[in-house]
């Protein structure tokens, strides 16, 4: 879904820095589900599913819950996680890039956290992945994914330092206005190892995403704060970040 090929200290970097982020929308998105009359899901998809935290937190709902992901360190560290978590169900995870086909459905929920989305290279991407998920939904079923609007790239002009377990870290990010390019470069150094990945991001106008997935066959298609599913968000491009949601 990257540039990166997503190895181990990059996955471990993951697991510490949007770990969090993954957490809190995945219990956003089971409240709102819940209690979204009348589908309550019994089985979910979680796409990018980087170390599980996300996934985790289904398979505490109660959900029969998969993740996918491209990056085999990044599985390694979620199948961990789900050893380690007493969960009613074990869930499942599968090794692959959302543009090659997704599990088995149907899912009545499928779900891309922490810019997914954003990964995508063009928009055409996005209408084959949002045409994929629909055949993959059961009908009435759901998708929801959090993104950067333009806005919330625009900032990205920053460089930050600082340790990981003992590796000692760059970060740095940088956005193109003008082909709307961003990108995101982790490098590390610990004794005489070191390693560099530079993860691309794309931004998009919230309008293109939504008439993608519309094409794609959903009947409804919106926007809301990622941290209030519920509340319909009438200009998406007035934030950083948005959540995506689109119904069949």
């Amino acid at each position: 879904m990257t540039a990166s090929r997503y190895g181990p200290w990059l996955a471990q970097w993951t697991e510490e820095i949007w770990s969090e982020h993954s957490l809190q929308l995945a219990l956003r998105t089971v409240s709102f589900i819940e209690t979204a009359p009348p589908l309550a899901p019994l089985r979910s998809l979680d796409l990018g599913c980087g170390t599980g935290r996300a996934l985790e937190v289904f398979l505490q709902a109660g959900w029969d819950a998969e993740g996918l992901d491209e990056s085999p360190d990044m599985l390694a560290l979620a199948q961990k996680r789900l050893h380690r978590s007493p969960t009613p169900n074990q869930g499942r995870l599968h090794q692959g890039r959302i543009q090659e086909g997704l599990p088995k459905g149907p899912f009545n929920l499928i779900t891309a956290f922490y810019n997914i989305l954003n990964h995508l290279t063009s928009i055409e991407e996005i209408e084959q992945v949002a045409a994929g998920i629909h055949r993959s939904l059961a009908p009435g079923g759901w998708f929801m994914g959090d993104l950067n609007t333009i806005r919330g790239f625009a900032s990205w002009h920053e460089r930050e330092i600082g340790p990981v377990q003992d590796w000692a870290l760059e970060v740095w990010r940088h956005y193109d206005p003008t082909s709307g390019r961003a990108l995101l470069r982790v490098s590390g150094r610990r004794d005489t190892e070191s390693f560099e990945e530079v993860i691309l991001n794309q931004a998009y106008e919230t309008r293109a995403i939504a008439g993608a997935f519309a094409l794609a066959g959903f009947s409804q298609v919106g926007f809301a704060h990622p941290n209030a599913p519920d509340i319909v968000l009438l200009e998406p491009e007035s934030l950083d970040r948005v959540l995506l949601k689109a119904r069949i």
